[in-house]
C-alpha cells in the first residue's frame, strides 16, 4: 500500500495540478463548452507558476473524448496541459530559463488540439526573450510535429545562403 501511495504522489508531482477546472456551456449556441483550468506548471528554476489554459470545443467532441478514454474531465485536460508545458520547456536551448506565460489558449481542429504555447526563455546571449511554439496533440496521447514560427521564435534562425564568396 505504501508503494502505491508513493507512486501516486510521484506521478502527481510530475503532472500539472489543477487548482480550478470549469466547463461552461456556451449560452449563445449551447453546442460548445468553454473549458478553463488553472494549473501549477513547473518553471525551469523548479518553482511553480499558475497558468490558465482555456479551450472552446464542441460538446459532442469533448463528451466523446471523455467517454472514449474513460478519464475524469479535469484529469484529462490537465494531462494535456502538463504535456504541452513539458514539450515547450524541452524545446528551449536552455530549459532552465523556461517561464510560461500566465495564459495559454488551446484550440481544437481537424481532430487535434493545437496550442501556440507562449513563454520566456534565454537566448544565446543570455537575455530573456519571448517565444512561441505551436504544438499539436492528437487525442490518444500522440503529440505531433512541433511547428516553429520563425518570426516569433528568436531561438530558430533562418538559413541564409550567401553567394559570391571565395573559398
Amino acid at each position: 500500500m505504501k508503494i502505491i501511495f508513493t507512486v501516486v504522489i510521484g506521478l502527481c508531482a510530475l503532472t500539472c495540478r489543477s487548482q480550478t477546472f470549469k466547463k461552461i456551456t456556451d449560452p449563445i449556441t449551447s453546442h460548445f463548452y468553454d473549458i478553463t483550468a488553472s494549473c501549477q506548471i513547473e518553471t525551469g528554476q523548479l518553482t511553480k507558476q499558475a497558468v490558465i489554459f482555456s479551450t472552446f470545443i464542441e460538446k459532442r467532441i469533448w463528451d466523446s473524448l471523455i467517454k472514449k478514454y474513460k478519464q475524469n474531465q479535469a484529469q484529462y485536460y490537465n494531462s494535456i496541459a502538463a504535456s504541452l508545458s513539458e514539450i515547450a520547456k524541452n524545446s528551449l536551448k536552455n530549459p532552465l530559463s523556461f517561464v510560461p506565460f500566465k495564459s495559454q489558449k488551446i484550440t481544437f481542429g481537424n481532430g487535434r488540439f493545437i496550442c501556440d504555447y507562449k513563454m520566456i526563455g534565454k537566448n544565446g546571449f543570455g537575455s530573456d526573450a519571448e517565444t512561441m511554439l505551436t504544438i499539436t496533440y492528437r487525442p490518444g496521447g500522440q503529440f505531433g510535429e512541433q511547428e516553429f514560427d520563425s518570426t516569433a521564435n528568436p531561438f530558430q534562425h533562418p538559413k541564409v545562403k550567401v553567394e559570391g564568396l571565395r573559398d
